[in-house]
């Protein structure tokens, strides 16, 4: 029984049974990736002599990277922030250690080793505007330094856009302030400048409506009071009856 790769024998197994022969490659690099077919004779035969391809053939793809799987849980910050990235891959028995790769824009740029588990954590501190992208994660079983130009095989990048965000003067970019986070700063910026706006409204619905006021009464003219003619006394001629 021959193994043939790509229509040539590879390997060949003395077939004396009825289960078959079994082919197993150990260790396979990408350079097992090919066609694989059977063939059989009665005769002993070279390997590499065999040039046919069986009636039914397989195709063995060995990846050198393989895609994993990345979430974040927030895509928008602002600069000097951090943000984290997870990544997750598949541990197999025999291959129980996994080099994983943070790719941005197609190019791997951090590297993490993670021994008997599935995920890694990426945390990316003090981020600046450069740092917006999309990002991927692929991993190896196999040992490799950034940068790694395989990311392009994820398929579910996620995109990081960092916001240009002017600080005051009485916080720091780098730095807590007062005991209190850069982000406990901002919403009470936040909410002084909302507050402002309404008690702004406010104002000029008060100053709207004493200008209303105030122009109807110029617009009222004087009147004088009604008399009662029953009751009025006339200073003009009487006439006395005779």
């Amino acid at each position: 029984m021959y193994l043939c790769k790509n229509g040539i024998g590879v390997r060949m197994e003395k077939f004396s049974g009825s289960n078959g022969v079994d082919f197993k490659l150990s260790q396979v690099t990408q350079e097992d990736t090919g066609n694989y077919s059977c063939v059989y004779s009665e005769g002993r035969l070279v390997a590499h002599e065999i040039t046919t391809i069986g009636q039914k053939h397989v195709f063995i793809q060995v990846k050198e990277f393989l895609s994993g799987k990345i979430h974040v849980t927030n895509s928008v910050i602002f600069e000097g922030d951090s943000v984290s990235l997870a990544c997750t891959g598949t541990v197999t028995n025999n291959r129980p250690a996994l080099h994983i790769y943070l790719c941005k824009n197609g190019v791997g740029v951090v590297k993490n080793v993670v021994q008997g588990k599935e995920g890694v954590q990426f945390t990316l501190e003090q981020i600046k505007k450069e740092h917006s992208g999309n990002y991927t994660c692929v991993y190896s079983f196999s040992k490799y330094d950034p940068p790694v130009t395989v990311c392009s095989i994820s398929d579910n990048p996620v995109l990081i856009q960092v916001e240009d965000f002017t600080r005051t003067d009485f916080t720091q970019p780098d730095l807590d302030v007062g005991g209190r986070s850069r982000t406990w700063w901002v919403n009470v910026f936040r909410l002084a400048c909302s507050a402002g706006v309404v008690m702004a409204a406010v104002a000029a619905l008060v100053d709207s409506y004493v200008w209303s006021k105030k122009a109807l009464h110029r617009e009222t003219p004087n009147e004088d009071p009604k008399r009662d003619d029953d009751n009025s006394t006339s200073m003009g001629p009487q006439t006395l009856p005779e």
